[in-house]
């Protein structure tokens, strides 16, 4: 996947959202604090080299959840209407 256009679109996301911290390449915010979901919105357009970062991501953080490491659960790598931001 290296468009963001090929993402699946997340639209279960609560009515306030709110700025955890910032990363490498964006601002992390909480987006559903029941499923405690949190995205990663990008510091500039998103290029076909930051999503395949973003799923580079993804599948590292499933690998280690997958052995036990304490990180946060992996749900995937969404794409979300900046209107809730």
């Amino acid at each position: 996947m290296s468009s963001i256009d090929d993402l699946p679109i997340f639209e279960d996301v609560d009515p306030e959202v709110s700025f955890v911290d910032s990363g490498c390449f964006g601002r992390i915010y909480l987006i559903n604090k029941q499923l405690n979901l949190v995205i990663k919105v990008l510091f500039s357009s998103p290029q076909p080299s930051f999503i395949d970062q973003l799923m580079k991501e993804y599948n590292i953080q499933r690998e280690l959840y997958g052995g036990n490491v304490f990180v946060p659960k992996p749900v995937g790598v969404f794409a979300l209407s900046s209107t809730y931001l």
